[in-house]
């Protein structure tokens, strides 16, 4: 760990991968999208973004990738969909829950 290490706790304080179950989810929905284009028109809009600035066959791996607009608005868009189902099934949860965060701290 280092002083810009992010660490992101559930609303039980049990440790969450966010960064992998947020890559999972996209890459999963970008391949279901080559074959099945978006019909909703938001997702359709931020899709074509999506095609028009990192191409078809981009796969999101990092944090960096996650800060390119349009894969970020891709992001808010899928979670938000349905927000309670991401959090649940969200596959970067530890399979062992750590419980770390005993209480929040404002800074």
């Amino acid at each position: 760990m280092n002083p810009n290490t992010q660490i992101y706790c559930d609303m039980d304080g049990v440790l969450v991968d966010f960064l992998s179950g947020a890559c999972q989810l996209m890459n999963k929905w970008l391949d279901d999208a080559k074959d099945n284009p978006p019909a909703y028109r938001k997702l359709a809009a931020v899709y074509r973004r999506v095609l028009r600035d990192v191409g078809p066959d981009y796969q999101v791996n990092t944090e960096d990738d996650l800060r390119i607009p349009a894969l970020r608005n891709l992001m808010f868009l899928l979670i938000g969909r349905n927000p309670k189902q991401y959090f649940v099934s969200n596959p970067g949860q530890m399979k062992s829950p750590v419980h770390v965060c005993t209480k929040v701290v404002a800074l």
